[in-house]
């Protein structure tokens, strides 16, 4: 599978991939989301896992799953204590369901908000608070709607990775996530 040509075609395979796709592995994905995610009303999948998809498709994504909810932040922590979740050095918590590990945060906790780097009233907000501009991209799976930060298929098409906010908690990492995306 090649790059995908509009946001329309990038919304139409995250659904295929999460709504209609039968394999065992994203239906597990689909619990998790609905099972464990479900009672909150505004919950996104951010990044990655769309970044991957636009690029390669199914076949391109074998990642984790950054999940944010624009909810309490006690609200989000009930729920990491409920999952046995671990708190991560970004502000949120990691979780390994039998299938897919995920890490998750509430909208208040995420790193570039909670630093005074971005102000994030709301979900959207957070594309202007990834290292990555390829990252600028989320999926709120109750509405099924996609938002992108303006341009971003063009410059994956480009092979142009830029970074939206220099300042981050893992410089080595983020360089070494560079490399990767660029091979």
């Amino acid at each position: 599978m090649t790059l995908v040509r509009s946001e329309r075609l990038l919304k139409r395979r995250v659904e295929d991939y999460l709504w209609r796709d039968k394999s065992k592995t994203v239906a597990a994905l689909r619990h998790v989301l609905t099972n464990e995610f479900g009672d909150f009303d505004k919950v996104s999948i951010f990044g990655g896992m769309i970044r991957d998809l636009a690029r390669n498709g199914k076949r391109g994504f074998r990642s984790d799953v950054d999940i944010v909810v624009d909810a309490p932040a006690d609200q989000v922590r009930e729920l990491a204590i409920k999952l046995a979740a671990k708190p991560n050095k970004f502000g949120g918590f990691g979780y390994k369901s039998t299938r897919w590990e995920i890490d998750f945060w509430a909208l208040e906790t995420t790193w570039a908000h909670r630093h005074g780097h971005i102000r994030a009233s709301n979900i959207d907000d957070l594309l202007e608070g990834t290292f990555f501009d390829w990252d600028s991209v989320h999926y709120d799976f109750k509405s099924r709607k996609l938002t992108a930060q303006e341009g971003y298929l063009d410059r994956i098409r480009s092979r142009t990775l830029g970074v939206n906010l220099m300042c981050t908690p893992s410089t080595i990492g983020n360089a070494a996530r560079a490399v990767r995306r660029l091979l």
